[in-house]
């Protein structure tokens, strides 16, 4: 999913004794999550998730697999690898995908197939709160049907 050829992950502690996790690569070099772009420490943090729903599920019913918009700093490539994914834990559990950008959802189709269920809440818009429009934002829900009324 990350396209780096990495070998394996270790914690480490640091000055502070908190551990921090280091990936080596096939190439002998290492990186810290801390110095990882946002987007590579997303597909990491994915990584570990779906590592552990598998070894979850070796001894135990599986559960759903919720991903609350992780894909936002992903490119198309890295996007169309984790809907791959995706269809792959479908087979063992569910899966719910939660986003608001239309075109992951026609790529998760895409992906997909048939597999793929969408259900559509509306649409989320932000604005400025009336109070304090410097303050910053706050989410309204304006349902679709609510223009046609």
């Amino acid at each position: 999913m990350t396209k780096i050829p990495t070998t394996a992950l270790s914690p480490i502690p640091d000055k502070d004794q908190r551990e921090t996790l280091i990936a080596h690569m096939a190439d002998g070099k290492s990186k810290s999550v801390e110095k990882m772009s946002k987007g590579t420490a997303m597909q990491l943090y994915l990584a570990l998730r779906v590592a552990g729903y598998h070894e979850f599920i070796k001894t135990r019913e599986p559960l759903s697999f919720v991903a609350d918009h992780i894909l936002e700093t992903f490119d198309d490539d890295r996007s169309t690898e984790t809907f791959k994914l995706f269809c792959d834990l479908s087979k063992h559990g569910q899966v719910i995908y939660l986003t608001h950008y239309a075109h992951l959802c026609a790529m998760a189709r895409e992906v997909c197939g048939n597999k793929v269920a969408i259900h559509p809440c509306g649409e989320t818009i932000l604005r400025p709160h009336r109070q304090n429009q410097r303050q910053g934002f706050q989410r309204s829900r304006i349902q679709r049907n609510s223009a046609k009324r």
